[in-house]
């Protein structure tokens, strides 16, 4: 049986020292996912759910706000909650929010987008014990899912770079300001699924694993489930072939669709895909008699087990007819948080492929959920073409 908790989106901000090359520099990393914002910079870990929501009367906030509580603030000051925040003021009923705002390819320009982005930025340079990016030069690696890359790079990089200036508040703490400029320059996107194999072949000091010549010798698969599409990156004897591929609607979102339409079908009650998150704690949603008038709550663990392994299967499927039933793969990494809720079914289902091997993407930094692989390889990423560069090598 399943933990509706572990298909949850949380808050988390983990103190870490991470690999650093130079003095006049901040190297930040950011996942700008649809399930999820994550995050890897020079002192921190970080995610948080993708959804922002504006607060009209945060003047009027009443009580003390929780340590994981995140609100943003932009120029103008409007003010926004941000991840769980935000997701606490969802009702399960409602249908307010749009969904091309939230999962579609045209969101860069969105309001919404800009104060999670700023939000994710601000966190990557506030500053602990292991340092601060106070007047460094932000550099900034991102990715995007094979297919888009190409057409939506540009639009990424215009509704990042440019000049910043904004408020962040954590928890307790009092409103912090941020002002840089990023520059289109340092703004660098790579292929998703490229960010795990880095992920799986670079240890935590950013040197390269020993085992990193041995993956790269064989034939490999990235296998990338995210929230919306899943990701395939092939690499045979070290060359990368072409720049992967992307496969819509077999990610986390689809799993979460057939939830919720079995949940309508059988007990009539309507829950939009992004309302699903403030219900996976418990697993649990109310539903109301109005001839009694009276509620009860009722179990939806059984019916997101059966959606996770049919969007699974249906993915393991696919990926038999287009990869000539796995004969001529080595290895295969998986990762992400989707791939970790596929683990298992992925592991039983290829157990009988003599000498495939399955890897974890987070299988150099363990101690990380594996929410983190691609953003983590998207810093290791970055940290080895900085060391190149100041090294005199060409990137």
């Amino acid at each position: 049986m399943i933990k509706s908790i572990d298909f949850k989106e949380k808050t988390q901000i983990i103190v870490k020292q991470n690999p650093s090359v130079s003095e006049s520099c901040w190297m930040i990393a950011i996942d700008l996912g649809f399930g999820a914002v994550k995050g890897f910079s020079e002192n921190k870990v970080f995610s948080f759910p993708n959804f922002a929501r504006k607060v009209e009367n945060f003047t009027n906030l009443i009580g003390t706000p929780a340590d994981n509580d995140i609100y943003y603030r932009d120029a103008k000051g409007t003010v926004w909650a941000i991840g769980e925040t935000a997701q606490a003021l969802i009702t399960t009923g409602e249908s307010s929010e749009s969904s091309e705002v939230l999962y579609g390819r045209n969101r860069y320009p969105s309001a919404q987008f800009k104060a999670l982005a700023d939000a994710a930025l601000g966190i990557g340079m506030k500053e602990n014990e292991f340092g601060n990016a106070n007047g460094k030069t932000i550099i900034l690696q991102t990715g995007l899912p094979p297919r888009y890359i190409k057409e939506d790079s540009s639009s990424l990089r215009e509704s990042l770079e440019g000049k910043h200036s904004f408020d962040l508040k954590i928890g307790q703490d009092k409103w912090k300001h941020y002002e840089f400029d990023l520059s289109g320059g340092n703004i660098k996107i790579m292929p998703q699924p490229l960010g795990s194999l880095y992920s799986a072949i670079i240890d935590k000091k950013g040197n390269w694993s020993a085992d990193a010549s041995h993956i790269l010798d064989l034939k490999v698969q990235v296998w990338d489930g995210g929230f919306k599409t899943f990701d395939k990156y092939s690499i045979r004897n070290h060359v990368p072939e072409g720049n992967g591929e992307t496969i819509d609607d077999l990610g986390m979102k689809q799993v979460f669709q057939r939830t919720a339409d079995k949940i309508l079908k059988t007990y009539n009650k309507d829950i939009q895909v992004y309302a699903m998150q403030t219900l996976l704690d418990d697993g649990e949603f109310k539903s109301y008699d109005p001839k009694t008038r009276s509620s009860t709550k009722i179990s939806f663990v059984d019916i997101l087990e059966e959606s996770n392994k049919e969007v699974c299967m249906e993915m393991i499927d696919r990926l038999d007819i287009m990869n000539n039933h796995f004969l001529d793969i080595d290895c295969i990494i998986v990762t992400g948080g989707t791939g970790a809720a596929w683990w298992d079914i992925i592991s039983n289902e290829l157990s009988g492929m003599e000498g495939l091997k399955i890897i974890s993407a987070n299988k150099n930094d363990e101690d990380l959920p594996s929410i983190f692989s691609n953003v983590r390889g998207y810093y290791m990423f970055l940290f080895k073409n900085m060391e190149k560069t100041l090294k005199g090598k060409s990137v």
